[in-house]
């Protein structure tokens, strides 16, 4: 099934369909295997609650951060004043966001989860042990 210039399928998982995006397609190979939509499945419904379906898997905790006003205006929020500014931001995961707030370097503090900013510290500190004179 085909909707858009990005969204080149659907695969059937469990009760539900997934979509795939693909942004370049190097090389396609036509099987002969064919598919059927589910029972019951309707593009346009799926289209239309797609986006938020998506977002609600996505975003499946949240972090208490306290972000620099450079480190928020990076985050999206709005700082309060010139210090720094306390926020819960949205993760998909422990792991996810370990890779992303640690993009931020110094101008974000961790605060929540507590495996989050232990792991985050530890990352911190294992340099300064290598580089310690």
């Amino acid at each position: 099934m085909k909707w858009s210039k990005r969204h080149i399928g659907l695969q059937e998982r469990g009760e539900c369909c997934r979509a795939h995006r693909v942004h370049q397609v190097i090389e396609l190979l036509e099987l002969e295997e064919e598919f059927a939509m589910p029972e019951g499945f309707e593009s346009a419904g799926y289209r239309r609650t797609y986006p938020a379906d998506f977002r609600a898997r996505l975003h499946t905790g949240e972090a208490l951060v306290r972000p620099t006003p450079e480190g928020a205006r990076r985050l999206g929020v709005t700082p309060a004043g010139e210090g720094r500014t306390e926020a819960r931001a949205p993760i998909e995961s422990i792991d996810h966001a370990y890779g992303e707030f640690l993009r931020l370097g110094t101008d974000l503090a961790v605060l929540e989860p507590v495996e989050l900013r232990d792991r985050i510290a530890e990352t911190a500190r294992t340099p300064a042990v290598r580089y310690r004179r």
